[in-house]
This record gives structure tokens, sequence and C-alpha cells, in this order.
């Protein structure tokens, strides 16, 4: 066998039949229908592959998110977020620092490309046709978790991204297990993450072992009980006394759970005060709550690692007081009063 044969007969041995790509692939695989059975969680990632693709801007987004939250904060209030533009912000907290910088404008760029490339798909909260895109002139309030005004954008670009993840690791949990060699590794729990990592199994009725994550919350204690008791109106009522009423005093800790809690590295033992003390920060309060009732009255013993507690704890007492006020009307309601008329028989034998 010379060289020359080689050179001309060989290669025919090892040619290619077609072009190799993902979709010659999924043709192959779809081909057959016996393979949906041999390999389940193939078919789900296919079914899937083109909105997962979507996934890869959501870190991105959030970990720009998260920044803008720990620079401005509470420190921020709205009007100022609807003005001050990325770039700007951008130049103040890089503060001549060219590493800073460039790592600030690296995190907005990937959070603008995110947000230009989901926005459009976003059907959710009905939207406008002309959504906003993001530029570098655009304002930081645009990138502020909030359900209402410019925020709604953000939030529904959140939650087309977090819909599609949950949806597909939904019917990834649906797979009976033992079915597929692929998600072995997820039939039993192997690893922890410390205190804050909760291994929870789904109630769907499967064998996989998921991760949770949760920050934790601390119970309250009598102080701080007597403390919200003290500061927050649960009856409504219109008197003398000053207190914040209970409806808003939970809708700010929503707020704040929805902004904050979701966010990484919380300092739990920080006073809760510091974050909804102004009226003015990122419009956690209604806006009929003067600033001085809150600074006032809003209970100075609360930590952030109390939030979660404290807004159960108004809600169930706020539910418990209409309760008690909805059976006291109903007692006090006088009985109707009988017809007159001929009374029947067993009623006139009762009154012998």
């Amino acid at each position: 066998m010379d060289q020359r044969y080689r050179s001309e007969n060989l290669p025919n041995l090892w040619r290619t039949i077609g072009m190799i790509s993902f979709n010659s692939f999924r043709a192959y695989y779809m081909s057959d229908t016996t393979r949906n059975n041999d390999y389940p969680f193939l078919s789900v990632f296919l079914k899937y592959t083109q909105e997962l693709e979507l996934l890869e801007h959501l870190l991105p987004i959030v970990k720009f998110v998260q920044i803008l939250h720990s620079k401005l904060g509470y420190q921020l209030a709205r009007q100022t977020a609807g003005e001050m533009t990325f770039r700007k912000f951008i130049e103040l907290n890089s503060g001549g620092n060219k590493e800073i910088f460039n790592s600030l404008k690296t995190a907005f760029d990937d959070f603008k490309l995110g947000w230009n490339t989901v926005i459009s798909l976003v059907d959710r909260y009905q939207l406008p046709d002309n959504k906003p895109t993001i530029k570098d002139d655009s304002p930081v309030v645009l990138g502020l978790v909030e359900q209402k005004d410019s925020g709604i954008y953000l939030c529904a670009i959140l939650y087309h991204l977090v819909n599609i993840q949950n949806k597909f690791l939904q019917e990834v949990i649906e797979i009976p297990p033992g079915t597929c060699k692929s998600l072995k590794f997820l039939d039993e729990p192997s690893f922890g993450f410390g205190s804050s990592i909760s291994k929870t199994k789904p109630e769907t009725p499967n064998g996989y072992c998921l991760q949770s994550m949760y920050l934790d919350q601390e119970e309250l204690s009598a102080d701080m009980k007597m403390a919200i008791t003290n500061s927050v109106d649960f009856e409504q009522q219109t008197t003398m006394k000053k207190a914040i009423p209970a409806e808003a005093f939970a809708l700010a800790l929503k707020r704040f759970m929805l902004r904050y809690l979701t966010l990484e590295n919380q300092k739990e033992k920080e006073p809760l005060y510091h974050y909804l003390r102004d009226n003015n920060t990122l419009n956690f309060w209604p806006s009929t709550i003067p600033e001085e009732l809150i600074n006032k009255l809003f209970p100075k013993n609360l930590l952030v690692a109390n939030t979660y507690e404290a807004y159960t704890f108004i809600i169930k007492k706020t539910r418990t007081k209409q309760q008690a006020k909805q059976a006291k009307a109903k007692q006090a309601k006088p009985a109707k009063q009988a017809k007159p008329g001929r009374r029947k028989p067993d009623e006139f034998i009762d009154n012998m």
C-alpha cells in the first residue's frame, strides 16, 4: 500500500455522510419515538431548548440589580433614581478607579444585553408595545424591582425568565425516578451548604432531592410584638392616637422582602428601621403615610431577620381583630321580629 493509494482511498472510509449540527441531532432523536422513553430528560431538554438559551441572561441581570441595591440601597430617593443615568451611576461609584469602572461597566453591559434581548418577548403585566430598551443614558430606576411604574419592566423580565426555568424543572421533576440515568445524581441527597440551605423533596411523587435556599428568620420577642402593637393601628379606627395603619405596615414589609430578602449577603442583624424609615426611599410605603409618622413610630428593635415574622404577626393580628369585630357586630344585630299571624301548633304547645 503506497502513499498515493492511502491518500486517495483511505479518506473515503471516514467520509461524512451529512452535516453534523444540533438540528440534525434533534431530527435523529425525534425520528424514533422509543427514544422518549429511553432518554426522557433529553426529550424535555429538546422541548425547551430555545427558551433555555434565554436563561444565560438571568444571572447577569440579577447581579447588576444586586449591585444597584448594594450601592444605592435606601440612600437614594425615587426622584433621584429617575434622574440619575446608568452612566452617571458607574462614574460616581467607580471613584476614578479604572478597575472598578471597568468592572461596573462590564456588569452593566451584560445587564443591558440581557434586558434588550428578553424585553421584546415579555407579555406579562400587559406592557405597552413600545417597551424601553436599556442604554447608557437610561435612568437607573429601570434597574429597581418595583411592581409599579418603571419597575414593572424589570419585574416582567425576571418573571419571564424564572417562569421558563420553573416550567423546565417541573417537567424534569415529573420524570419517574430510576428511568433516567442522567438524573441519578438527584436520587439521594449527598451534599449540603450550611444552615441557610434546606434539602427539600418536592410534593410530586418521585425520589429526587432538590436544593432550596432561604434567609434565616428569627422569631419575634415579646418586646418586639409589644413595639409593633403600640405602633400599628390594627382596627383602622379614626382616633386621636396616631399609629401606622396595619395595611400600610404590612405592604412596606412585603415590598422590602421582595426587593432585598431575595438577594445575597443580607445583613440579618441590621435594624430594619434603617431600611424602612424614609418614605421617599424606593417607595416602600404608600404615599398617604407621612414620613414623620414612620420616623416616630417604626419599632427600633426589629431586625432584618425579623421581617417575615413581623409581616405574619401583623397579618394574623389584623385578621383576628377583623373577625372579632364582625362577630361583635353580628351579636349586636337585632333578631328579626316574627310576622303577626296564626302560630304553629308546636309553638302554641311550647308556650302553654
